[in-house]
């Protein structure tokens, strides 16, 4: 639609002084799966196995637990990421193969 001749005047948009602003917390939401007498268990059971089975343990147990799982593992068993990722992948690959065997 044409203007004839007339303006068109938009209201001013001013910032005020007296805004006030929220303050964010950030903090770290570490959620608990396991109650911690299991959690002291799982690490004695953890730090018994031979490397290969820590992979695999820990790939599993983060894949059964599910969103968050491979955080709440690696802070709880003390490995890392790639530990875990290799321990689901070695799962995979060798769980199809172990369970057709038996």
């Amino acid at each position: 639609m044409k203007n004839k001749g007339r303006s068109l005047t938009l209201p001013k948009l001013r910032a005020s002084c007296n805004s006030f602003f929220i303050t964010v917390h950030y903090f770290t939401w570490k959620p608990r799966f396991y109650s911690s007498s299991i959690e002291s268990e799982m690490k004695k059971f953890y730090n018994s196995l031979s490397e290969k089975d820590k992979r695999r343990y820990a790939g599993i147990e983060a894949q059964n637990l599910g969103w968050g799982g491979i955080s709440y593992i690696i802070r709880l068993l003390g490995c890392s990421r790639n530990t875990v990722l290799q321990g689901i992948e070695d799962f995979k690959k060798n769980g199809a193969t172990d369970r057709d065997s038996q």
